[in-house]
C-alpha cells in the first residue's frame, strides 16, 4: 500500500453527528417567521452544501422567499450558540484519529459548516488530533470547490500563521496549475479530486508530491455508522 502522511476528512455525518443540532436551528428559524417546521429526515435530506442551501431547502419557497435572508441569519445566529447541545462523535471516531495521530499522520478536517463553527466543534471533540479545521468563508468557498482543500493543504505544508494577503498569493498560485488525480477527501461521496503541483512559485518533484497526498481510507467495515447525514 501506498504510503501517505495526511488525512483530510469532512465534519458533518463523517466525524460527528450534527444532525438533530442543525434541525433544532433550522426549526428555530422558520418557527420565528412563522413557518412550518421541518422533520428530522427532512433537515438530513436538506444538509451537505451549506447552511444557505439547509435554508433554501427548508422554507417553502426556497430562496426566492423574500425572508430568506432573515432566516439564514436567523439560523447562523441561533446556530453559533446552540451548534454543541445534542452533537456527537460516532462510536469509534476517536479511537480511530488517535491511532492515525500516533502512526503520525497530519489529520485535517474540511466542511461547508462556517468556519467558526467547524474550528469550536474540532477544538471541542478532537482538540489533542486534530489541528487544523477549515470552514466556509467569504473568502474560502465550501466544497464542492477546491478551495477549502487548498486552505488545508496549505496549513499543512506551511503550518505558520499567514494573513489574508498571504493566503490569496498561494490560492493564486495554487490555481494557476490545473489539479492532477493526487488528493481526495473522507466524505460520503468520495468527494474531490484536488492537489498541488506548484507551492510558491516552485515546482514540486514526486518526493513532495507525495508528501500532499491525502489518504481517503475506508472505513465503512469498521465504522458503519459514520457515513450517514451528509
Amino acid at each position: 500500500m501506498q504510503k501517505y502522511d495526511t488525512v483530510i476528512f469532512d465534519l458533518d455525518g463523517t466525524l460527528l453527528d450534527t444532525l438533530e443540532d442543525l434541525c433544532d436551528s433550522t426549526n428555530f428559524a422558520l418557527a420565528e417567521f412563522g413557518y412550518p417546521k421541518r422533520s428530522l429526515q427532512e433537515v438530513r435530506s436538506f444538509v451537505g452544501n451549506g447552511i444557505g442551501v439547509l435554508i433554501e431547502k427548508a422554507l417553502p419557497q426556497g430562496k426566492a422567499d423574500p425572508l430568506y435572508g432573515q432566516v439564514l441569519e436567523t439560523f447562523k445566529a441561533h446556530y453559533t450558540l446552540n451548534c454543541n447541545n445534542k452533537t456527537h462523535a460516532y462510536e469509534g471516531i476517536n479511537e480511530l484519529l488517535e491511532r492515525l495521530n500516533e502512526a503520525g499522520y497530519k489529520i485535517a478536517v474540511v466542511s461547508n459548516k462556517v468556519d467558526s463553527a467547524v474550528k469550536e466543534l474540532c477544538e471541542q471533540y478532537f482538540k489533542d488530533t486534530i489541528k487544523i479545521a477549515i470552514g466556509e468563508t467569504e473568502k474560502i468557498k465550501r466544497k464542492p470547490g477546491p478551495d477549502e482543500v487548498y486552505a488545508a493543504i496549505i496549513k499543512v505544508l506551511s503550518p505558520g500563521p499567514k494573513d489574508q494577503k498571504e493566503m490569496d498569493r498561494l490560492f493564486s498560485l495554487i490555481r494557476k496549475t490545473p489539479p492532477p488525480d493526487v488528493c481526495h477527501i473522507i466524505n460520503e461521496t468520495e468527494g474531490m479530486n484536488e492537489a498541488i503541483r506548484i507551492i510558491d512559485g516552485v515546482p514540486l518533484n514526486n518526493e513532495q508530491l507525495e508528501k500532499i497526498k491525502v489518504l481517503f481510507m475506508s472505513f465503512k467495515e469498521d465504522n458503519k455508522g459514520v457515513m450517514k447525514n451528509g
